[in-house]
């Protein structure tokens, strides 16, 4: 009996039972090379969305087409009719028209006045101040005997200097006021420095011309001051 028992066991290879010990790997490590197959597994079940839902960017464009789709017949109703205005009311507003082209009408007409009172009067500052200086040149004239200008080259310099300066500012509107002997007093040009009895000329008349003035245009720089005729006592 037992020889028979030996017999039929098979015989078993010790090579082959350490082989299959080798291959086969601990159950350890069969668990952890499990769980990291599972991990990528879990994060692409949570980002890739369930069935049946929308992305929420998708869904915005949709809720702003629907509202767009909504809210259009309600922009294209038909606004109801204004009443006719009444006749006094076209009246006012025809008035006020009216008036409103006057103004801007005055008003363009104010600033095409004062564009030409630039033009003319711009230069009235260095006017002023030229003056003087004429009139250093005529008081140096003046006080020159009759001897003295003839053959004098300074006299003749002198004169011809204030001669081309009156002529430069003469081009550019400045005008002298001079009047002569016996014209009548204007309160507008000339400035009566005093008055003397004369008996051989009328009243308010112009007896000697103390300083010329001068003018820019028609707008008056400095008066003439002259002495005045008056009626005798």
């Amino acid at each position: 009996m037992i020889d028979q028992d030996k017999t039929q066991r098979p015989e078993t290879d010790p090579h082959a039972e350490a082989q299959a010990d080798r291959v086969q790997p601990p159950q350890d490590d069969a668990r952890e090379a499990a769980g990291e197959t599972r991990q990528p597994d879990a994060s692409a079940e949570e980002d890739s969305p369930s069935d049946g839902t929308v992305e929420p960017k998708k869904q915005e464009v949709d809720d702003q087409a629907q509202a767009q789709t909504e809210s259009q017949p309600e922009s294209q109703q038909e606004q109801p009719e204004k009443p006719a205005e009444s006749p006094e009311q076209l009246e006012t507003y025809k008035n006020q028209i009216l008036r409103l082209s006057a103004d801007l009408e005055n008003m363009r007409r104010r600033h095409q006045q004062e564009i030409a009172k630039a033009h003319s009067y711009g230069l009235e500052k260095c006017f002023r101040e030229l003056i003087p200086v004429l009139d250093s040149l005529a008081m140096a004239l003046s006080s020159t005997d009759e001897q003295q200008q003839s053959d004098n080259p300074m006299y003749e310099g002198v004169a011809l200097t204030s001669q081309m300066l009156e002529n430069a500012l003469e081009k550019f509107g400045l005008a002298r006021v001079d009047p002569a002997e016996k014209d009548a007093f204007d309160p507008e040009l000339h400035e009566a420095m005093t008055t003397t009895p004369t008996a051989d000329m009328p009243v308010n008349r112009v007896v000697q011309v103390i300083q010329c003035g001068y003018r820019l245009n028609d707008r008056l720089l400095r008066p003439a001051r002259v002495i005045v005729s008056k009626k005798e006592q």
